[in-house]
């Protein structure tokens, strides 16, 4: 048995021997490799958006805010937006939030897709009782 063995490793051997072939050097020598100069792109600006009065007098975090309370109704104008405080905004929520603003608040808000009106009415005016940290 152990000469089977044996006998197959040499045969093995010998084959893997014939078929193997000296890897050949390259025929041309490599071409020095080329670094590609990387181009710094400017930020696109866009000139119309830049110069709406909500991107120049709102900062960046109330701007969702701002855009919520255009959805519901609470201002109409841009040049109120600047004016509006956090107080306005609950004061909304609790004294006048009516059924025809809950379209407004299923589109800011996809989860209250699944709440009925009353539902809905209820959580905007607990949202509102809760004090902010």
């Amino acid at each position: 048995m152990a000469e089977d063995v044996a006998a197959a490793k040499e045969k093995a051997a010998a084959f893997l021997a014939s078929v193997r072939m000296a890897i050949q050097p390259p025929l041309a020598a490599e071409p020095p490799r080329q670094i590609t100069p990387v181009t710094t792109s400017q930020t696109r600006r866009s000139s119309r958006l830049a110069a709406q009065p909500l991107n120049t007098a709102v900062r960046a975090s109330k701007k969702g805010e701002i855009l919520a309370m255009k959805k519901l109704g609470i201002i109409t104008q841009d040049h109120e937006a600047a004016q509006i405080t956090d107080k306005d905004l609950d004061r909304f929520l609790v004294s006048t939030m009516q059924p025809r603003h809950f379209a407004a608040l299923r589109d800011i808000f996809p989860a209250a897709n699944g709440l009925t009106d009353q539902e809905l009415l209820l959580l905007t005016s607990q949202a509102c009782a809760i004090p902010a940290t």
